[in-house]
């Protein structure tokens, strides 16, 4: 089956360095986006988070930091398929009460493309089901360890 993922910021950084937060190693994202790339999945993107994903991109080629993926080419390469992307021209109010105010963004592109969030913020995805959000809208959200189960050779 083919699955529509919706990577948040942080784990396009840590897919970028191929470590957390912390600098330790960390392969999750690198496989999922690898996977998403060579396989018939697709992201989700609008102007914010593809802003963010350069900005992110920009700044760590200054701190002169390799990325383990080649992740811009992986991103120009997805950017040219249109069949590997899901690009939100404009993203729906709903009612998010309870989400925190600077994920709400994303968590309604996630909703509106019916995509699994791929996050390791533990804060938002405690407060999506404490909330009911994902209940409520019938979203998937989840750390990229989890979501490598959804990532590879769809059927």
């Amino acid at each position: 089956m083919k699955n529509v993922f919706l990577i948040d910021e942080d784990t396009f950084r840590f897919a970028y360095t191929g470590e957390d937060e912390s600098g330790n190693s960390y392969w999750p994202p690198v496989q999922l986006v690898a996977n998403i790339a060579a396989n018939c999945h697709k992201i989700v993107l609008f102007e914010e988070l593809q802003r963010k994903y350069w900005q992110h991109t920009d700044a760590l080629k200054q701190e002169r930091r390799i990325s383990v993926l080649n992740m811009p080419s992986v991103i120009n390469v997805l950017l040219r398929n249109s069949d590997k992307v899901v690009y939100l021209t404009e993203i729906f109010d709903m009612d998010l009460e309870g989400t925190p105010e600077d994920d709400r963004l994303i968590v309604r592109a996630s909703i509106q493309a019916r995509a699994i969030l791929v996050t390791d913020d533990g804060r938002l995805l405690a407060r999506l089901h404490e909330n009911r959000t994902l209940e409520r809208y019938n979203l998937r959200a989840m750390p990229p360890k989890d979501a490598l189960a959804f990532s590879g050779q769809a059927t």
